[in-house]
């Protein structure tokens, strides 16, 4: 499934599975990050599908990092990064809590 967009770029759309491979994410993740509405994503049914133009146009604005290209994948670090580091620092104040 593509077309070409008005910018000159091909328009891909892509799986759940295909993005997570691309943003080096969990599924989860961009579960996430569907839920907050930082990625752009169509429903038809129970089958989901991203325009990967779109989520190189909205990551950036959103702060979850930078794209290369449609190959090439967050060249700095994003929410991932930030939320991973926010979970351990949650886990080590539980496990402070527990002793």
């Amino acid at each position: 499934m593509s077309h070409n967009t008005h910018h000159g770029m091909r328009d891909e759309f892509i799986t759940k599975t295909q993005l997570t491979a691309r943003m080096k994410v969990t599924t989860r993740t961009i579960d996430s990050w569907m839920a907050k509405g930082y990625v752009p994503f169509r429903k038809i049914g129970r089958i989901v599908r991203f325009s990967w133009a779109e989520v190189c146009e909205r990551v950036p604005a959103n702060n979850i990092g930078t794209l290369r290209s449609s190959t090439n994948l967050i060249s700095e670090p994003g929410i991932a990064s930030s939320l991973r580091q926010e979970a351990n620092a949650i886990r080590k104040i539980a496990r402070q809590a527990s002793l």
